[in-house]
């Protein structure tokens, strides 16, 4: 009698158990390729999250502070955040004769400074190195001892910003205070992000700008 007829049982045998190793097998197979595709779905959607981060520049955000030179100051862009700021554009009030008021206790009419812009630049970026200078910003030069105030609106892909900036020629030397809030719409200015205040700046003088972020009031006699 033929081996393979006698031996039918086991060989059915075998056979039930190489379909059930090749099920095992396919499943195996099945879930790498599942848990690769997973892996590659995941790492699909962090590059586009990157890219979209590095596109609109989330949560970084720039502020303009003086440098200080020889004769008038200059401009230099102080980056903060990991990505690129684009499609920037700044405009610079003079605001400097609002000063007695706002040290007398008066809020800021940002109506009235519309029609004081003295500067304005389009279209420029900034990078995570910073150290950019912006030419011809309108900075005083040290003949000028008077405190200047500016209100800097600036627009970019990453929100709207409003930086307030003082500087003062005092004892021959440059002196500044600025300081940078997110503009909230339901509000005057919104969250403070970050601030600045050279050595010498009389942070708690009435009209002067202090650590907290707000103008100083002068105290009633």
């Amino acid at each position: 009698m033929n081996w393979f007829v006698q031996n039918s049982s086991l060989i059915s045998n075998i056979g039930v158990l190489f379909a059930a190793v090749g099920a095992i097998l396919v499943g195996i197979g099945s879930h790498f390729a599942g848990k690769e595709l997973h892996l590659l779905v995941a790492k699909n959607a962090e590059l586009s999250e990157e890219y979209a981060s590095y596109v609109v520049g989330r949560n970084s955000y720039l502020a303009i502070s003086p440098r200080l030179n020889i004769g008038s100051p200059v401009a230099e862009i102080r980056h903060f955040g990991n990505y690129p700021v684009r499609n920037i554009i700044l405009e610079v009030f003079d605001v400097s004769d609002q000063i007695p008021e706002i040290a007398s206790g008066a809020k800021p009419d940002i109506e009235s400074y519309r029609g004081k812009r003295i500067f304005v630049r389009e279209g420029f970026y900034s990078l995570p190195q910073g150290g950019r200078v912006l030419s011809n910003f309108p900075f005083p030069d040290q003949t000028d001892s008077e405190l200047h105030t500016f209100e800097i609106s600036i627009y970019c892909e990453s929100g709207e910003f409003l930086e307030t900036l003082q500087l003062e020629f005092i004892d021959n030397n440059w002196e500044f205070s600025w300081v940078l809030h997110r503009v909230d719409p339901s509000r005057l200015k919104g969250e403070l992000l970050s601030q600045l205040h050279s050595s010498g700046f009389p942070s708690d003088a009435p009209g002067r700008l202090s650590n907290n972020g707000k103008f100083n009031i002068a105290k009633p006699p």
